[in-house]
Protein backbone atom coordinates (compact mmCIF):
# COMPACT_ATOMS: atom_id res chain seq x y z
CA UNK A 1 0.00 0.00 0.00
CA UNK A 2 3.02 2.29 -0.17
CA UNK A 3 2.13 3.49 -3.67
CA UNK A 4 -1.40 4.38 -2.60
CA UNK A 5 -0.08 6.10 0.50
CA UNK A 6 2.31 8.19 -1.59
CA UNK A 7 -0.51 9.23 -3.92
CA UNK A 8 -3.31 9.66 -1.36
CA UNK A 9 -1.41 11.12 1.58
CA UNK A 10 1.62 12.81 0.03
CA UNK A 11 -0.05 13.89 -3.21
CA UNK A 12 2.22 12.28 -5.80
CA UNK A 13 0.82 11.60 -9.27
CA UNK A 14 0.78 8.28 -11.08
CA UNK A 15 3.55 9.59 -13.33
CA UNK A 16 5.80 10.33 -10.30
CA UNK A 17 5.48 6.89 -8.72
CA UNK A 18 7.95 4.84 -10.82
CA UNK A 19 10.88 7.18 -10.09
CA UNK A 20 9.93 7.51 -6.44
CA UNK A 21 9.59 3.76 -5.95
CA UNK A 22 12.86 3.12 -7.81
CA UNK A 23 14.69 5.49 -5.46
CA UNK A 24 12.92 3.99 -2.44
CA UNK A 25 13.72 0.41 -3.45
CA UNK A 26 17.33 1.22 -4.23
CA UNK A 27 17.93 2.84 -0.85
CA UNK A 28 15.96 0.35 1.24
CA UNK A 29 17.54 -2.64 -0.51
CA UNK A 30 20.98 -1.36 0.45
CA UNK A 31 19.87 -0.82 4.03
CA UNK A 32 18.37 -4.31 4.18
CA UNK A 33 21.47 -6.00 2.77
CA UNK A 34 23.78 -4.21 5.20
CA UNK A 35 21.60 -4.90 8.23
CA UNK A 36 21.29 -8.55 7.23
CA UNK A 37 25.04 -9.01 6.92
CA UNK A 38 25.79 -7.14 10.15
CA UNK A 39 23.08 -8.77 12.27
CA UNK A 40 23.78 -12.27 10.98
CA UNK A 41 27.44 -11.89 11.86
CA UNK A 42 26.70 -10.29 15.24
CA UNK A 43 24.13 -12.96 16.09
CA UNK A 44 26.69 -15.68 15.35
CA UNK A 45 29.38 -13.94 17.44
CA UNK A 46 27.03 -13.40 20.40
CA UNK A 47 25.32 -16.78 19.95
CA UNK A 48 21.98 -15.09 20.44
CA UNK A 49 18.94 -15.18 18.17
CA UNK A 50 15.79 -14.23 20.06
CA UNK A 51 16.90 -10.74 21.05
CA UNK A 52 17.53 -9.94 17.38
CA UNK A 53 14.08 -11.22 16.40
CA UNK A 54 12.36 -9.21 19.14
CA UNK A 55 14.36 -6.09 18.33
CA UNK A 56 13.59 -6.41 14.63
CA UNK A 57 9.86 -6.76 15.35
CA UNK A 58 9.79 -3.67 17.53
CA UNK A 59 11.82 -1.69 14.99
CA UNK A 60 9.53 -2.83 12.19
CA UNK A 61 6.53 -1.64 14.17
CA UNK A 62 8.27 1.67 14.79
CA UNK A 63 9.02 2.02 11.08
CA UNK A 64 5.37 1.42 10.26
CA UNK A 65 4.33 4.13 12.71
CA UNK A 66 6.85 6.58 11.22
CA UNK A 67 5.47 5.86 7.75
CA UNK A 68 1.87 6.22 8.91
CA UNK A 69 2.58 9.64 10.36
CA UNK A 70 4.61 10.87 7.40
CA UNK A 71 3.72 14.15 5.82
CA UNK A 72 6.76 14.27 3.53
CA UNK A 73 8.71 11.90 1.31
CA UNK A 74 11.81 12.26 3.51
CA UNK A 75 9.93 11.13 6.60
CA UNK A 76 8.34 8.32 4.60
CA UNK A 77 11.82 7.27 3.48
CA UNK A 78 13.09 7.24 7.07
CA UNK A 79 10.22 4.95 8.09
CA UNK A 80 10.82 2.70 5.09
CA UNK A 81 14.53 2.51 5.97
CA UNK A 82 13.72 1.55 9.56
CA UNK A 83 11.46 -1.21 8.26
CA UNK A 84 14.09 -2.39 5.78
CA UNK A 85 16.79 -2.39 8.43
CA UNK A 86 14.60 -4.46 10.74
CA UNK A 87 13.59 -6.85 7.96
CA UNK A 88 17.25 -7.45 7.14
CA UNK A 89 17.89 -8.29 10.79
CA UNK A 90 14.87 -10.55 10.92
CA UNK A 91 15.64 -12.39 7.70
CA UNK A 92 19.27 -13.14 8.59
CA UNK A 93 18.68 -14.20 12.17
CA UNK A 94 15.35 -15.96 11.70
CA UNK A 95 16.89 -18.35 9.18
CA UNK A 96 19.62 -19.17 11.69
CA UNK A 97 17.05 -19.71 14.44
CA UNK A 98 14.86 -21.87 12.23
CA UNK A 99 17.68 -24.16 11.15
CA UNK A 100 18.71 -24.62 14.79
CA UNK A 101 15.27 -25.79 15.92
CA UNK A 102 14.35 -28.18 13.12
CA UNK A 103 13.00 -31.35 14.76
CA UNK A 104 14.74 -33.84 12.43
CA UNK A 105 17.57 -32.14 10.54
CA UNK A 106 18.92 -35.35 9.06
CA UNK A 107 15.75 -36.76 7.50
CA UNK A 108 13.14 -34.02 7.17
CA UNK A 109 14.90 -30.67 6.88
CA UNK A 110 13.58 -29.94 3.38
CA UNK A 111 9.99 -30.78 4.34
CA UNK A 112 10.16 -28.73 7.53
CA UNK A 113 11.71 -25.73 5.76
CA UNK A 114 9.00 -26.00 3.10
CA UNK A 115 6.30 -25.87 5.77
CA UNK A 116 7.99 -22.85 7.33
CA UNK A 117 8.13 -21.18 3.92
CA UNK A 118 4.38 -21.62 3.47
CA UNK A 119 3.78 -20.36 7.01
CA UNK A 120 5.85 -17.27 6.21
CA UNK A 121 4.14 -16.65 2.88
CA UNK A 122 0.59 -17.05 4.18
CA UNK A 123 0.43 -13.75 6.11
CA UNK A 124 1.88 -11.91 3.11
CA UNK A 125 -0.89 -13.40 1.01
CA UNK A 126 -3.68 -12.59 3.44
CA UNK A 127 -2.57 -9.08 4.46
CA UNK A 128 -3.53 -7.31 1.20
CA UNK A 129 -6.95 -8.97 1.31
CA UNK A 130 -7.48 -7.90 4.94
CA UNK A 131 -6.11 -4.38 4.52
CA UNK A 132 -9.38 -2.81 3.33
CA UNK A 133 -11.01 -3.87 6.61
CA UNK A 134 -8.63 -1.51 8.41
CA UNK A 135 -8.32 1.15 5.73
CA UNK A 136 -12.05 1.73 5.73
CA UNK A 137 -12.91 0.56 9.27
CA UNK A 138 -14.58 3.81 10.23
CA UNK A 139 -16.83 3.85 7.18
CA UNK A 140 -15.14 6.84 5.52
CA UNK A 141 -14.38 6.98 1.81
CA UNK A 142 -10.87 8.25 2.58
CA UNK A 143 -8.42 5.47 3.44
CA UNK A 144 -7.23 5.46 7.05
CA UNK A 145 -3.54 4.61 6.61
CA UNK A 146 -2.82 5.34 10.26
CA UNK A 147 -5.15 2.52 11.27
CA UNK A 148 -3.72 0.14 8.67
CA UNK A 149 -0.10 0.75 9.65
CA UNK A 150 -0.87 0.72 13.39
CA UNK A 151 -2.56 -2.69 13.07
CA UNK A 152 0.38 -3.94 11.01
CA UNK A 153 2.76 -2.69 13.73
CA UNK A 154 0.82 -4.62 16.38
CA UNK A 155 0.92 -7.79 14.26
CA UNK A 156 4.68 -7.36 13.74
CA UNK A 157 5.30 -7.25 17.48
CA UNK A 158 2.86 -10.08 18.18
CA UNK A 159 4.72 -12.20 15.63
CA UNK A 160 7.87 -11.94 17.73
CA UNK A 161 5.98 -13.12 20.79
CA UNK A 162 5.48 -16.48 19.09
CA UNK A 163 9.15 -17.39 19.58
CA UNK A 164 8.97 -17.11 23.37
CA UNK A 165 8.24 -20.85 23.77
CA UNK A 166 11.35 -21.80 21.75
CA UNK A 167 13.77 -23.12 24.36
CA UNK A 168 16.54 -24.64 22.21
CA UNK A 169 17.85 -21.24 21.15
CA UNK A 170 18.80 -18.19 23.21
Amino acid sequence: YQVYFLMDRLGYSHADIPAIMFKLNLITSGVQILSSLLSGWLSDVLKRRKVFIWTSAVLYGLGLLVVSNSNSYDRFLVGACIMSFSFGVYFAVDMALVTEVLPDKQNNAAKDLGILNVAGALPQTLAPAMAPLFLFAQGHATPNYNMLFAVAAVFAVLGAVTIIPVKKVR
